[in-house]
Parts: structure tokens; C-alpha cells; sequence
């Protein structure tokens, strides 16, 4: 997915859903990140972890917002 496709998704979960309870603070720094329209390089800088750790937290955020696909 595009960077601007995964920014609109989490924008959009954040509107709609009660995110703070779902995700963890690290889960949190990450999707603030793509939010600011960070690359996965960049927000595995800002917090000194690895890109495959920063992968990690993105699909655990994509299921826990239950953002499947970009139709969602």
C-alpha cells in the first residue's frame, strides 16, 4: 500500500474507533508516525528499531483497527 493510502486508513480509524484502548504506547508512537506521513525507515529511526520491528507493529496495528485492505 501507499504511503498516503496508509495515512487515510489510520486517520480513519482514529476518527471512527477508540484506538487508544486498543493499542499499545509503542503502537501508538508507530501509527502517529505514518500519520505524520513518516516512512517505515524514518519512524524505525525517530525510535531505534529495527524496519522489520516497525513492519511488526504496522500489521499489528492494521489488525487490531481491523484495517483489512484499502477498501476498507
Amino acid at each position: 500500500m501507499s504511503p498516503s493510502i496508509n495515512r487515510a486508513l489510520i486517520e480513519q480509524s482514529f476518527k471512527s474507533k477508540k484506538y487508544e484502548d486498543l493499542l499499545t504506547a509503542r503502537e501508538l508512537q508507530i501509527a502517529n508516525g505514518i500519520i505524520e506521513g513518516l516512512s517505515y525507515k524514518m519512524i524505525a529511526q525517530k525510535y531505534t528499531i529495527s524496519l522489520d520491528t516497525v513492519r511488526i507493529y504496522i500489521k499489528r496495528i492494521y489488525r487490531k483497527l481491523q484495517i483489512n485492505s484499502k477498501e476498507n
